[in-house]
């Protein structure tokens, strides 16, 4: 079971990883106009591991929402099937993809800070 989560985990790190670094280069003229204007490459990697770990943690919330709907759902089935939703794993879970993703998500947050004012005037 701890195989397979940490297949879909990093499966799923590194698309969103890929999402970020295609975001990244798609605002190169936002960067440049901040990195004309003054900003640092402390601020640049602020902005964007910023808006990265808010990413991962809404979508970690919404899996724990879509998670324990499900586990409702499974407990009211007249089935019998025992199903909770333990406060401890689902902490574990959370914690684990802020990790994750965060981690995979600074690669592209590197990047960003690294552009230059002269690639923000590209047309």
């Amino acid at each position: 079971m701890v195989a397979v989560s940490g297949v879909g985990l990093m499966v799923g790190g590194v698309g969103v990883m890929n999402i970020m670094l295609v975001s990244v280069t798609e605002r190169t003229r936002e960067i440049g106009v901040r990195k004309a204007l003054g900003a640092t490459k402390h601020t640049l990697l602020v902005q964007f591991t910023t808006e990265a770990v808010t990413l991962c943690a809404a979508g970690g919330v919404l899996g724990i929402v879509v998670g324990a709907v499900l586990t409702w759902i499974v407990y009211l089935l007249p089935i019998g099937l025992p199903a909770t939703l333990s406060t401890l794993w689902v902490l574990i879970g959370f914690g684990v993809l802020l990790r994750h993703w965060t981690r995979l998500r600074h690669l592209p947050c590197l990047e960003g800070r690294q552009s230059g004012p002269h690639r923000g005037a590209e047309v």
